[in-house]
């Protein structure tokens, strides 16, 4: 090996461990898990879990229902008021006074997630009325969409 070959190495090392770390960044809605650096496993090898956000962070920004189990959205809001199947995709509806929020949930490794958010008003046109969010949030809900 030469001597030139060596350095070369080893800054290369270090770039590809410099990109790997910048994409490791945070978790699911920003929230690194404590397990993270064990694949996100708990001490005794089953899957750790993270824990959901608060209904303060989710009734800020819809999105951060993305990434959350089926569980945790039903822990957070219910039951969904439509529930619509479309394989492989389970679509569940909450409907509130002023808006209508769309779960799209997918199965990843056994678990159901939600993989895309919809807040959306009831009047097209209009966008969703933050406030509605947090009313669903706290149990008020709506009439069906008609």
């Amino acid at each position: 090996m030469s001597r030139t070959a060596a350095p070369r190495r080893a800054a290369a090392v270090l770039a590809l461990t410099a990109l790997l770390a910048a994409c490791g960044g945070g978790g699911r809605n920003g929230y690194t898990s404590p397990n993270a650096g064990n694949g996100g496993r708990g001490k005794d090898g089953s899957q750790a879990s993270l824990p959901p956000p608060s209904a303060k962070d989710l009734a800020a920004d819809a999105n951060r229902f993305k990434g959350l189990a089926a569980r945790d959205v039903t822990a957070a809001l219910g039951d969904p008021n439509y529930l619509r199947r479309e394989n492989p995709a389970e679509v569940w509806q909450y409907y509130g006074h002023d808006c209508v929020l769309d779960l799209f949930l997918y199965d990843e490794n056994g678990t159901k997630r939600v993989s895309f958010v919809d807040l959306r008003s009831r009047v097209v046109g209009q966008p969703a009325n933050a406030q509605c969010l947090s009313d669903l949030l706290a149990g008020k809900r709506g009439q069906p969409v008609s």
